[in-house]
């Protein structure tokens, strides 16, 4: 699993089996796009909603070999549960970050 600090502008490698090398390129981008779901769902308090799309990011970060993100789909789903507004927020931005930040190396 990669490391869970990162930053705006940092580099983060995750090595990826080459045979899903076609799959990467759309599940990076459809995390970008559930990452303003995320958001426009807080705004209508859609809790159950963005507990459901963070258990959907756990899954297929997990399946993918993305760590990060599946902690991050981990962490969206309790917030989600526990009505935590700035956490989601802030775990919807960490998620775009670091989908701009992931460097995909594949193996």
């Amino acid at each position: 699993m990669e490391d869970a600090s990162f930053n705006a502008g940092t580099q983060i490698a995750v090595h990826v089996d080459k045979e899903i090398q076609d799959l990467i390129s759309p599940f990076l981008e459809r995390r970008r796009h559930e990452a303003s779901l995320i958001l426009a769902a807080l705004q209508r308090n859609e809790y159950d909603a963005i507990a459901s799309f963070g258990h959907r990011i756990a899954g297929v970060g997990l399946s993918f070999g993305f760590g990060q993100v599946a902690n991050i789909g981990a962490a969206l789903e309790t917030a989600a549960g526990r009505k935590q507004r700035e956490s989601i927020r802030a775990l919807a931005h960490d998620l775009a970050t670091y989908v701009d930040a992931v460097q995909v190396v594949f193996d």
